[in-house]
């Protein structure tokens, strides 16, 4: 299991808020970087209310966008937090991606990190051509300690408990 925590991190609380966002799509080299700028931008000028947010953020395997804020460093307000779904919004645009669907999972299979909806996810299950404990990213936590289990077994996640909605795909 993948620990992400790096050392930008390391001065942050563990109970620091997460948020992590699946992308719809595989991003290229030049995606990703461009989108990495623009994350940095970000989180180097991310405020609450006039004040600077302990925040960073980055994106990972080409398809992970996370933000990480301290509470305990600095608050982060409503308005502070509408300024990350904005910037999502914009990324969403530009690269022609959903950004907001949570019923996206993630999964390596073959060492290739394979994402697809939780129905069809499902669906793979059932015909036997998934694990039942395959790997699947943690996208569903909230605090960075967490963190420490970025993969966990399916049977562990939120994924499992939730009924797979109706899928019209990715």
């Amino acid at each position: 299991m993948t620990n992400i925590l790096n050392n930008e991190l390391s001065t942050f609380d563990k109970e620091s808020k997460v948020w992590i966002y699946t992308s719809s799509k595989v991003f290229d080299e030049k995606e990703t970087c461009e989108i990495k700028e623009l994350l940095t931008n970000f989180y180097t000028n991310w405020s609450s209310h006039g004040a600077k947010v302990k925040g960073y953020s980055t994106i990972l395997h080409n398809r992970f966008i996370i933000f990480v804020a301290d509470e305990k460093a600095s608050g982060v307000s409503g308005c502070s937090i509408d300024k990350t779904v904005a910037l999502l919004r914009e990324i969403a645009t530009k690269y022609q991606t959903n950004l907001f669907d949570r019923f996206l999972i993630s999964y390596e299979l073959n060492n290739q990190i394979e994402t697809t909806t939780l129905a069809d996810f499902k669906s793979k299950i059932d015909a036997d051509l998934l694990e039942k404990n395959i790997l699947v990213f943690n996208v569903h936590s909230t605090k960075l300690g967490h963190l420490t289990k970025w993969q966990i077994p399916y049977s562990e996640s939120v994924f499992s408990k939730i009924e797979a909605p109706i899928s019209f795909g990715l």
